[in-house]
């Protein structure tokens, strides 16, 4: 019975890679050295997907990209990014753009915690980074 059970396990494993693999396709996941961003980076790339993601503090990026290497994810970067900071923004897009060869697949734009208020309201750096983020990715 046990060795049924194992066998369907593996299987089911087996099945779900083949059904689920994102072979070829790119990834940009923000702020994915953290809680659920650092998560589906791991599934992102556990799938195949090339995967960049950024994060503002450095050391616990490099930290994250030298435990993705360990774990057999070698298709993971990253790059220091404040998506609050226009700039910055653009410079991750201008990155990811060269290193996908100009194509996106997947875009996983985690939230970012503004420490700057506009008119008392602590969302509109949020917002406003997002839809500017956003804006530059069609073009």
């Amino acid at each position: 019975m046990i060795e049924v059970e194992r066998k369907m396990a593996t299987t089911d494993v087996n099945s779900r890679n083949r059904r689920w693999s994102l072979e070829g396709m790119t990834a940009l996941v923000t702020g994915g050295t953290k809680g659920i961003g650092y998560a589906i980076v791991e599934e992102l790339a556990g799938l195949g997907a090339s995967v960049h993601t950024c994060a503002r503090n450095e050391v616990l990026l490099n930290d994250c990209l030298s435990q993705w290497k360990l774990k057999g994810f070698h298709k993971v970067t990253g790059s220091i990014c404040d998506m609050v900071l226009k700039t910055q923004r653009e410079e991750l897009i201008h990155r990811v753009s060269l290193l996908f060869n100009g194509k996106l697949n997947i875009l996983v734009s985690m939230p970012c915690i503004p420490t700057i208020y506009y008119n008392n309201n602590p969302h509109y750096l949020r917002l406003h980074g997002r839809y500017h983020f956003h804006k530059i990715l069609q073009k």
